[in-house]
């Protein structure tokens, strides 16, 4: 199935005006699909470094390597983070740095990865694919209507939603279908289950290797499923490490190694001063909820898993925004919960609450109400994403809308 991505506009801009780009996103998220179609100003060499011979000749001879062709694309380079290093000496000169002389992809976050001497600081544009939105899945090649909510005073986000002609769809049907774009159109929930265990078993025999080496294969996957069962909550590594038979050092190592890999998302929480004492500790989500499941062993869906993929949508977005927004919680030590904070660029906020109900609870109106008070102008508004079908004005600056009308 081929379908638009969000960052193919992206890649094609920055290959106008930067001699190098880098793709990096989890492994099986569509970046080699991806840069094989963008368009090239010249002749582009595809280069796969996960083959031993291409990967040889890399490392023997990189110069002559990097000039077999006037433009390359470099797949998976975290298999040779030397090879960076070249590439920053080849464009040291001049005529090499034409525009989008270099597309490279990895699977790794090249900015967390020790073997990667070399970043391409100002010669490089990076952005990051993460699995299909549903906007994506639907063909628009979008994510969800978030910079229309940035741009869109509260008061006037009921009518902006009302205009949003957004088909319906049961949450719990999409997270549990994922991302992936080989599983977009599987034909049953068996051919998912056989792709997902392939996945985690090419994952743990391939690339994790390629990150750091790892003596306990079967324990790093212990932790994997604690983490997918810990979806949504407080990361509290020595309850995880007991929980997984493991130190709480070699928790910390793991979760470092997920994170690199895209597959673990960790989410800061937003601890701007307030009347209330906060909890400042990050939660942990995963890059696919469809996944998540499946190293859970859970078949019927929570609230963290809505919670989920609404992140999974968010951070997609937050890909081709400039600058760059952040995305955070916010928690009370008395048990005041908002699902997520996106603070902008002028440091307004937004509050998302994530309802997996018809209407939203007592507890969770209470908990987006008292965040509104408690940072007053500094909020834009919060939005209340439920699983029903009505969107009201709850209040000035509060409003519940259903998640398929904003992702």
């Amino acid at each position: 199935m081929d379908l638009s991505r969000l960052a193919t506009d992206r890649v094609v801009q920055a290959c106008s005006v930067a001699p190098a780009v880098v793709l990096m996103g989890a492994r099986g998220v569509g970046k080699s699909s991806l840069v094989t179609g963008s368009p090239s100003p010249g002749p582009r060499r595809f280069l796969r470094l996960d083959d031993p011979q291409i990967r040889a000749e890399a490392v023997e001879s990189p110069r002559e390597f990097l000039t077999q062709a006037p433009f390359l694309v470099l797949d998976e380079i975290q298999r040779v983070p030397e090879l960076l290093a070249a590439v920053a000496r080849l464009l040291d000169d001049p005529p090499q740095r034409r525009p989008g002389r270099f597309i490279i992809t990895s699977s790794a976050n090249l900015f967390r990865l020790r073997r990667a001497t070399d970043t391409l600081a100002g010669l490089a544009i990076y952005t990051t694919l993460w699995p299909l939105t549903r906007r994506e899945l639907l063909g628009s090649g979008k994510a969800g209507i978030w910079s229309e909510l940035e741009r869109t005073p509260s008061a006037s986000w009921p009518d902006l939603l009302l205009r949003k002609d957004a088909a319906a769809e049961n949450w719990c049907d999409f997270a549990q279908r994922g991302g992936y774009p080989q599983l977009a159109s599987a034909a049953n929930s068996s051919e998912r289950t056989s792709w997902r265990q392939e996945y985690i078993e090419s994952y743990l025999d391939r690339d994790l290797p390629q990150l750091s080496a790892i003596e306990n294969p079967a324990e790093f996957l212990r932790l994997m499923k604690v983490a997918c069962r810990q979806l949504g909550r407080v990361v509290n590594k020595t309850e995880w490490g007991r929980e997984a038979s493991i130190p709480p050092t070699t928790v910390d190592r793991y979760l470092d190694l997920l994170e690199t890999s895209y597959q673990l998302i960790r989410v800061g929480a937003y601890d701007e001063p307030c009347g209330k004492r906060l909890i400042t500790s990050p939660k942990a989500y995963w890059s696919d909820t469809g996944l998540a499941m499946h190293l859970s062993g859970e078949s019927s869906c929570r609230r963290a898993h809505f919670e989920n993929l609404v992140l999974n949508d968010l951070v997609a977005w937050r890909a081709g925004q400039s600058p760059r927004t952040r995305i955070m919680h916010w928690r009370t030590t008395v048990g005041a919960d908002v699902s997520f904070v996106i603070q902008f660029a002028d440091e307004s906020v937004l509050g998302i609450q994530i309802s997996e109900g018809a209407e939203p609870t007592a507890s969770e109106l209470t908990s987006i109400n008292l965040f509104l008070s408690e940072y007053g102008a500094a909020a834009r508004g919060g939005i209340v994403l439920h699983g029903g079908s009505e969107i009201r004005l709850l209040q000035d600056r509060l409003v519940a809308a259903p998640w398929s009308a904003v992702l």
